[in-house]
């Protein structure tokens, strides 16, 4: 299976992605930016920077959409389906109020799933790990959900914007019951050898 989940913690404006990634699997690809991670934060005011940054990457098309439960497969017609962050209340949501993982099973046959923040971890396969770590913060952590399933796509805990957190904070992830792949602002890391189910078993911060 080729290389076609990425995850990013600042996402495409911030990420530190070469040249030849960019030609690669960037350019002249049709790219749908799902925006509903974005709801009630400050990531809503930066959709329109993805758009055009995507543009500068000389992307074919680049549409942004807030996904429900009747244009979930709109994914379809896409190369690239861009998950942005900002809530990740707002993702577990999407999770389970439509059938987004179904549809990504058969997206992922052929395309690439780049992930921003939030959109990273919602590939886990249940992301109580986040708030328990991240609750008392802000209120959009706060959230309660009778339950925290991800997408189910990775059994890996990825914490963004490692870099940003205080001294206290980095020593509570690093100190957490469970495992946690920490990742700073600006760089990426790519899933390049998968099996069923669907586990990292090697992961780089480079294209292999």
């Amino acid at each position: 299976m080729k290389n076609n989940m990425i995850f990013t913690s600042n996402g495409i404006v911030g990420t530190n992605f070469p040249e030849d990634f960019i030609k690669k699997n960037i350019s002249q690809k049709n790219i749908i930016i799902v925006d509903n991670g974005t709801y009630d934060t400050s990531n809503y005011n930066k959709r329109d920077e993805n758009v055009k940054q995507f543009y500068k990457y000389s992307a074919k098309k680049v549409d942004l959409i807030t996904l429900n439960q009747n244009n979930i497969e709109e994914i379809l017609n896409y190369d690239i389906c861009y998950v942005m962050g900002g809530s990740i209340a707002n993702l577990v949501t999407l999770v389970h109020t439509t059938n987004i993982k179904e549809v990504l099973i058969k997206f992922l046959e052929k395309g690439i799933y780049m992930g921003e923040s939030s959109g990273s971890i919602i590939l886990d396969e249940n992301v109580e790990w986040y708030f328990n770590l991240k609750r008392g913060t802000k209120p959009k952590y706060d959230v309660t959900f009778d339950n925290y399933n991800g997408l189910g796509f990775i059994n890996q805990h990825i914490y963004p914007h490692y870099n940003k957190e205080n001294s206290i904070e980095k020593e509570k992830i690093l100190d957490y019951k469970e495992e946690v792949l920490t990742l700073n602002d600006g760089d990426y890391i790519v899933l390049w050898k998968k099996t069923r189910p669907i586990t990292i078993y090697v992961i780089s911060r480079e294209m292999p």
